[in-house]
């Protein structure tokens, strides 16, 4: 289930018990499940819901820790709605405090939500993965299949120039290779 699709994740939400998921959450034997359990709580909704991932991502942020990050940040993207894009422009690519493991952590939630295509749309999504790149060359190799999968093929320069300035792992070079493989034959 953690591998499903956010959008087939949604639906489930008239048959999730936010209580019992509360429950779950809160009892320490669980903590393996807590990112699983996070999002459906979020989808869940509901008040408490609300505010627990509301501060466990301040929490977080103001640590700095990563643990669920990824799983809180879908739900509070899906919470901020509109608003999301200035709130991980503020939080990930303006803020000179956050690591990249931090970046890599929003990278995942928008991912997610560009893969759905809903309430925080993938032309956001591309916008805010604009931005990180300029920010964090070395993100290039994560934010490759996204743009493959979406043929967004207007980041070639921007990879290009990502790969000029950092040495990405053997496989991250295979993503970005295969995006401006993709690229060139989008151009053809």
């Amino acid at each position: 289930m953690a591998r499903a699709p956010y959008s087939a994740m949604r639906t489930l939400e008239p048959v999730l018990a936010t209580k019992h998921l509360m429950t779950l959450y809160q009892n320490p034997r669980n903590e393996e499940h807590r990112p699983l359990l996070i999002v459906l709580l979020g989808i869940a909704g509901g008040a408490e819901p609300r505010l627990l991932i509301n501060g466990r991502v301040q929490e977080n942020l103001m640590r700095h820790q990563t643990f669920s990050m990824p799983a809180l940040l879908v739900e509070y993207l899906e919470m901020a709605g509109l608003e999301a894009g200035s709130l991980i422009f503020e939080k990930f690519v303006a803020d000179d405090s956050r690591t990249m493991e931090e970046t890599k952590s929003a990278v995942v939630a928008l991912s997610v939500h560009g893969n759905a295509n809903t309430l925080v749309s993938r032309d956001a999504v591309i916008s805010l993965y604009r931005d990180m790149l300029m920010r964090w060359p070395a993100l290039a190799a994560s934010l490759a299949r996204d743009l493959v999968a979406w043929e967004c093929w207007d980041f070639e320069p921007q990879m290009r120039r990502a790969m000029s300035l950092v040495q990405p792992t053997e496989e991250g070079q295979i993503e970005v290779d295969n995006y401006l493989q993709a690229c060139r034959k989008h151009r053809q």
